[in-house]
């Protein structure tokens, strides 16, 4: 008896674009973003600004995998418009890009969806809060920071927990 496994679908390689459609492909596969995905109404994104039409065009992406019998997709769609918001990271011919620079701003343009927008922020971003305390007066100061991403020191021995904690640590100035 043979079982048939279904395997996701592949977005072709559009030259140097391996890093764009590793990030598409995590976020296609995030369970609270397909829900939302699969029940919002898809805008025409041809009648958004560009930085408005990434998350209807990501849609468009996503309703074109699930739908299609193909096993790759190609994302020319979703490349032409991040061409528009990020050219320096989509130069022709295509240069190897740093997926996380590639990520960051996919999510800040999503978070501009008038729709989505705030759900993207929900899900994406934090805030944290930096508290600075004089040694001498006592004077308390704190400043909210908000954040797509998180700069940590990672080690081979260091935990996610031990690497937060130090993260957050304080410290003298």
């Amino acid at each position: 008896m043979t079982s048939h496994v279904s395997f996701p679908k592949g977005l072709w390689n559009l030259g140097n674009t391996c890093f764009l459609n590793a990030c598409l492909q995590c976020l296609m596969h995030i369970p609270a973003l397909k829900e939302v995905l699969q029940r919002s109404p898809v805008d025409d994104p041809k009648e958004l600004d560009y930085e408005q039409a990434i998350f209807p065009f990501f849609q468009c992406l996503c309703n074109e995998v699930m739908a299609t019998s193909a096993n790759v997709v190609v994302p020319d769609d979703m490349l032409g418009a991040l061409k528009h918001v990020s050219p320096a990271l989509l130069e022709d011919p295509l240069p190897q890009q740093d997926a996380q620079e590639y990520l960051l701003r996919l999510i800040d343009c999503m978070s501009k969806d008038p729709q989505n927008g705030m759900f993207i922020g929900d899900l994406f971003g934090g805030v944290y809060c930096s508290e600075l305390k004089c040694c001498q007066c006592s004077y308390f100061s704190p400043t909210y920071i908000s954040f797509w991403d998180l700069s940590l020191a990672v080690n081979k021995d260091s935990d996610i927990d031990s690497t937060l904690s130090a993260f957050l640590a304080s410290e003298a100035l």
